[in-house]
């Protein structure tokens, strides 16, 4: 499974909080860690202050298109609205432009040829 230096944690999320994204394209999540963080800090916490109701509702959209199928594991169910399988160069024009606030791209591009 796929993952990233932890270095690399809070300036991303530090980024993503400060947007404040109401939608999230997770493009190549790997293991899922930035939807955990991005569905915990965006909607988790906030709502834990207001609500007795778990889960809270969702206010955030966080969708992902992951490439190799047996990436997918039951962390992507809970935490992701909707999983797109696929390549993301081929699953991108189906979503339309524009249909999301932030589109993390964490690790991906070296896995891209320049053909």
């Amino acid at each position: 499974m796929p993952s990233s230096w932890p270095s690399q944690i809070s300036p991303i999320m530090n980024i993503v909080l400060a947007m404040a994204p109401r939608t999230i394209l997770d493009i190549g999540p790997g293991f899922g860690k930035y939807g955990v963080l991005c569905r915990e800090y965006l909607d988790i916490v906030p709502g834990s202050r207001s609500s007795s109701t778990y889960p809270p509702p969702r206010r955030v959209t966080i969708d992902c298109i992951e490439a190799w199928p047996d990436y997918i594991s039951p962390i992507h169910s809970y935490v992701y609205d909707d999983v797109y399988v696929g390549d993301a160069r081929a699953v991108l024009p189906d979503l339309g432009a524009g249909a999301y606030d932030l589109a993390p791209f964490v690790d991906v591009l070296e896995h891209f040829s320049a053909a």
